[in-house]
This record gives structure tokens, C-alpha cells and sequence, in this order.
């Protein structure tokens, strides 16, 4: 239904929620007695069912409401009271209102995974929802059953033009995402594991290289101490270098990930996992460590006067 809010009841950061700056559109869920009084029980209302036009509000929404940010915005659209009347318009004169009884106006997931995300959500009882449905309203029907597939073809022969199976298809998405998880797990171990013997290749060849240095070095006093201490902070510097240029394009990729996705689908609060990242720049810094320690053991290993010898020829 859609409703006019005066200037007092509206919360200014959401402004894009509303049309034409005082109405809003609010998704209205009828339950029968039975249905009600269970969920109020389950989450601590205290509503009459004999006041049928009492209801409850559910005034957390997330969605893009404003077109130039081009952003999710997550917040509660009204700034309203318990007992706050709500007039549908369209509705007669003599039509009575919906009184607030309750409001939700925190992230509460038991709650709102149930309903639409985008649109706040008044729950009213089902003799107060016949009142608001007129000609041209349709009546859109959930079942919960261990038999969908049965059900399904129920409906389907006693004429029912659209049904959808979520439980099917939430299990072929289930289905989908296992098997792009474990792709995407395995062709993450197989590039990990290319790149690091690619890195410890590298690392051995670049000591290899310099093993005259390492050579003149030790002959002028520097101890295997001291040789160990250099390496390390050369990889801590590689590693630096590394880290700098592929955490900011890691980030993009992810900014980028999550805006295509959200494009296409119902809007979600953009996340990051700092622990995913931790663990990369651990593992960089691990992984370029351990090769230059290998890489010291076969340094510490050569001879100052052959080298030198070697390098003079």
C-alpha cells in the first residue's frame, strides 16, 4: 500500500526512500489469528488480536534509494512512535487506520528473512488485510511442505497459472554454488602453488646470481649472522613491494565483484573479510621468508676464495 508521511516522519538519510518527498510505499503482510498471535508469541509482542487494525512495523529496509550515489542505503525510513495511525491512500472516509503497535527498528534476521528487504513491513491481522484488497488485487500464496515437488503439481492441476518451486530451486542454487566454490578452491590451490615455486625459483636464482657478492662480503667480516639478517629484510622488502600493488587491485576486483552482482539481484550490505586479507599478506610474507632461507643455507655453503677465483675469471 502507499501512504502520505508528514515532513516530522521522515528520516531525513532516507530521504530517496519516498516519492515525491512525503510517500511511501509499505509492503503489507496479512496473517490469520492463529499465524499472528504464534508470531508475536515467538518474538515478544504484545499485540490484541481483537484490534485488528493494530500492526506491526518493520522499519529497517536496505536498497538503492538514491540513483546519484548509486550505493546500498540501509536504515529505518520513518521516525514514528508506537500508536502512530497510518491512513492507505485511496481508502474511504470511514476506513479505519492502522495503528502502530510495535515497531522494529534494528537488523533483527529471524524477523526480516522472512520478508522483502527493500520496503518496510507491516504485519497486520488477516481480517484487517481483506479491508485493503480490492478489484484489482491478487493474493500471492506461500506453502511450506516436505512434499513441494507433489505440491507443485497440485496447483499446477487445479489451474494455477504461477507457482514457483523455491525449495528446487534453492537447492539447484545450493547445488551451483558447492560446485563454484570448489572450482574456485582448487584453481586457488593450483595458482598458489605454481606461483610460490615460482617465487622460490626466482628468489634461488637471484642468490645464485649474486654469490660473488655474498662472496666479497663475508671476506670483508660479515658474519652468517649478518648475511641471514640482510636476506630477511630484502624478502620483507619484496614482499612490501608485492603487497603494495596487489592488495588495492584485490580490493577493486572486490568492489567490482560485489556492484555487478548486487546490480543484478535483491541490493546487500557491501562485506569485507579483513581475515581473507590478513591471512594473504601472512602467507606472502611466509612464502617469500621461507625461500629466501633455503636460498641462505646454499650461500652459507660456499667458499670466499673459490667464488672470488670464479668471479675474477
Amino acid at each position: 500500500m502507499t501512504a502520505e508521511f508528514s515532513q516530522e516522519q521522515i528520516n531525513p538519510d532516507m530521504q530517496g526512500y519516498f516519492i515525491n518527498g512525503t510517500k511511501a510505499e509499505v509492503y503489507v503482510v496479512g496473517l490469520d489469528e492463529e499465524h499472528f498471535v504464534s508470531f508475536c508469541d515467538e518474538n515478544g509482542f504484545s499485540l490484541d488480536v481483537t484490534n485488528f487494525n493494530h500492526g506491526i512495523l518493520l522499519n529497517q529496509t536496505m536498497g538503492y534509494y538514491n540513483s546519484a550515489q548509486n550505493r546500498v542505503i540501509a536504515g529505518s525510513p520513518f521516525l514514528i512512535e508506537p500508536g502512530t495511525e497510518i491512513i492507505p491512500l485511496g481508502a474511504s472516509e470511514d476506513a479505519l487506520p492502522i495503528i502502530v503497535e510495535e515497531i522494529v527498528s534494528e537488523e533483527n534476521a529471524n524477523i526480516q528473512s522472512m520478508f522483502v528487504r527493500d520496503r518496510a513491513v507491516l504485519i497486520v491481522p488477516l481480517s484487517y488485510f481483506n479491508l485493503l484488497i480490492d478489484d484489482n488485487a491478487y493474493v500471492e500464496m506461500r506453502i511450506q511442505t516436505a512434499q513441494h515437488k507433489e505440491a507443485m503439481e497440485c496447483l499446477a492441476d487445479r489451474g494455477f497459472p504461477q507457482t514457483v518451486d523455491i525449495a528446487a530451486a534453492t537447492n539447484n542454487s545450493r547445488q551451483v554454488y558447492t560446485i563454484a566454490k570448489l572450482v574456485i578452491c582448487l584453481f586457488s590451490i593450483l595458482m598458489t602453488v605454481i606461483i610460490s615455486l615460482n617465487v622460490c625459483n626466482t628468489i634461488s636464482n637471484t642468490i645464485h646470481l649474486r654469490r660473488s657478492e655474498f662472496a666479497v662480503l663475508r671476506s670483508v667480516g660479515m658474519t652468517a649472522k649478518g648475511l641471514k639478517c640482510t636476506l630477511l629484510l630484502e624478502a620483507v622488502l619484496y614482499g612490501v613491494k608485492a603487497l603494495v600493488l596487489a592488495l588495492p587491485v584485490s580490493f577493486l576486483i572486490h568492489c567490482a565483484i560485489y556492484y555487478f552482482i548486487s546490480s543484478g539481484m535483491t541490493p546487500f550490505a557491501f562485506y569485507m573479510n579483513g581475515g581473507i586479507y590478513a591471512l594473504a599478506v601472512m602467507a606472502v610474507g611466509a612464502m617469500v621468508c621461507i625461500a629466501m632461507l633455503f636460498a641462505v643455507r646454499s650461500v652459507s655453503k660456499v667458499e670466499i676464495v673459490e667464488e672470488l677465483k670464479l668471479s675474477n675469471m
